[in-house]
C-alpha cells in the first residue's frame, strides 16, 4: 500500500526500491525468510505488485506479478489479472460475475472484493457501495483501509 501511495505521489524511485526489498530481510536483524512466503504468492498481493509495476512503467514486472496471481486458486485478483493479461478476452466477466455471487452477503474484506471487481465490470456505483460497506465493516482492520483506497480508486482517471 505503501508503495501505491509513493507511486501516486510521482515518487516512483521510492516506490520501486520498496516493491524490491518486499519480503528480503531487514539490515542485521534475523527474518526467517519464508515467513512472508504465503502471503507473497497470494493472488492479491501478485495483482496489487502487478499494478503498481504498470503504474511505474514496467510492464515486464507488471506481466510477471500477473502471471503468477493467474497460477493458484482462481479468486477474484486471478480473475482481474487474467483481465490485465488478455484484456481483449471477455471470458472473465462470466467468472466475474459467478465470483460476485459467491462473495455476497458477507462482511469485511470481502466487500473491497466485490468493490474491486464492480470497478473492472464498469459498475461504479455499485462499486463504490461496496467499498464503503468495506470502510463500515465490523473488522474495521484491512478491509477499512482497502474500502477507502477503493474509494479513492473511483475518483482517478
Amino acid at each position: 500500500m505503501r508503495a501505491s501511495a509513493l507511486t501516486r505521489a510521482g515518487k516512483r524511485d521510492e516506490a520501486r526500491a520498496l516493491m524490491q526489498s518486499i519480503g528480503q530481510a531487514p539490515a542485521g536483524m534475523p527474518f526467517p525468510s519464508d515467513s512472508l512466503s504465503p502471503l507473497l504468492n497470494e493472488p492479491r498481493y501478485q495483482f496489487a505488485a502487478g499494478e503498481i509495476y504498470a503504474a511505474l512503467g514496467d510492464r515486464d514486472q507488471a506481466r510477471q506479478h500477473w502471471q503468477k496471481a493467474t497460477g493458484g486458486q482462481p479468486t477474484a485478483f486471478a480473475l482481474l489479472a487474467a483481465k490485465r493479461l488478455n484484456p481483449d478476452d471477455q471470458s472473465w466477466r462470466g467468472r466475474a460475475e459467478s465470483a460476485l455471487q459467491r462473495t455476497g452477503g458477507q462482511a469485511g474484506l470481502p466487500h473491497f472484493t466485490r468493490g474491486a471487481l464492480l470497478r473492472e465490470l464498469g459498475r461504479t456505483s455499485e462499486a463504490e457501495a461496496e467499498f464503503r460497506s468495506a470502510v463500515l465493516a465490523p473488522d474495521r482492520g484491512l478491509s477499512q483501509l482497502l474500502g477507502r483506497q477503493g474509494l479513492a480508486s473511483l475518483r482517478q482517471p
